[in-house]
């Protein structure tokens, strides 16, 4: 097995130790005892998307390719009622100082979600990031429509191009 193998196995391990973490609270903040978060390999991610009731606004395939660029890079899915209903692709820095989410996407047809699934993929950013001892959490490119709800969640912006936020930033919260 290659270093780079060894490398996102042991990634995906410990993220997926941070997942088994969170669990308690994704049932509480769902009110779904089977709620669970999971790490969704990338040859899944067109089968989740194509699960569910509304259209995907956001390039899943170009997600992929960005996933297979990186060793320290996962999906992850919040499954409730047997689907996987929110997706999501993280990625840590090199060095662990960054715990980064690229994409964020919910199916949109289920209104119980509205709201729940950032709250859920932030508390998943917050126990990866001090698994990795990370320092900042950042959202990158966040679409325009929802940059004023992230920083009602305490994200304030970190770079900018032109007059649009390219990147968004907290600090992590440790344990």
């Amino acid at each position: 097995m290659s270093a780079r193998s060894e490398a996102r196995k042991r990634f995906i391990e410990q993220v997926q130790q941070a997942l088994d973490e969170v669990e308690e609270a994704l049932h509480a903040l769902f009110e779904d005892p089977a709620a669970r978060a999971e790490i969704i390999h990338t040859s899944a991610v067109p089968e989740v998307v194509r699960g569910w009731a509304s259209q995907p606004m956001l390039n899943w395939e170009g997600a992929r390719k960005k996933c297979s660029s990186a060793t320290k890079s996962c999906f992850i899915g919040i499954r409730t009622r047997d689907i996987v209903c929110i997706l999501s692709l993280i990625r840590v820095s090199k060095g662990g100082l960054l715990t980064k989410l690229l994409f964020l996407e919910r199916d949109k047809t289920d209104d119980f979600l509205k709201g729940r699934g950032f709250v859920a993929i932030d508390v998943i950013l917050d126990v990866i990031a001090a698994y990795f001892n990370s320092a900042q959490i950042v959202i990158d490119k966040p679409l325009a429509q929802v940059v004023p709800y992230y920083e009602q969640h305490g994200y304030r912006t970190a770079k900018l191009v032109g007059r649009s936020v390219s990147m968004m930033a907290r600090p992590a919260k440790t344990r």
